[in-house]
């Protein structure tokens, strides 16, 4: 059975991965919100929609959009600055931050059922190896343009 250790090492591991990363791989509107939930969660503070795009690296537009979703769903508020109106800030909502911690569980759930049914070696030599494998590819010359 995973260990709270052993679980914390991976949850930490794959939290410290750069979100731009992550995030440009899906498109997934769920995905999206998901990854604004933690950002928010993660700053328990107000956040500027341009913050939220720098660090997930996807449009303001994008953003945007799952921003109109969030309110909807109750995940969030907009808030108006108290320093410059012009800027409007996101916050998450009581919802919001027990979605947020729901999410939080769930994976950390999900990596002890991987750890006990792979074994925790396994496990860590994978992420190293994705790790160094993505630092190759980033590497590479791209592909031949064929516009």
């Amino acid at each position: 059975m995973a260990t709270e250790e052993q679980i914390n090492k991976i949850f930490n591991f794959l939290m410290a991965r750069k979100p731009s990363d992550f995030h440009k791989m899906t498109d997934d509107v769920k995905m999206g919100i998901g990854s604004v939930i933690k950002l928010l969660h993660e700053t328990d503070g107000s956040v500027t929609l341009g913050t939220i795009s720098e660090q997930l690296g996807i449009s303001e537009a994008r953003v945007t959009a799952l921003v109109k979703k969030m309110l909807n769903k109750g995940f969030i508020v907009k808030e108006s600055d108290k320093y410059d109106a012009r800027i409007t800030n996101i916050k998450l909502t009581p919802f919001g931050k027990q979605v947020a911690e729901n999410i939080k569980k769930t994976l950390r759930r999900n990596i002890a059922i991987i750890i006990d049914e792979v074994g925790i070696d396994k496990v860590v030599t994978f992420l190293e190896l994705s790790d160094e494998i993505n630092a190759v590819v980033k590497k590479l010359p791209p592909p031949p343009d064929i516009s």
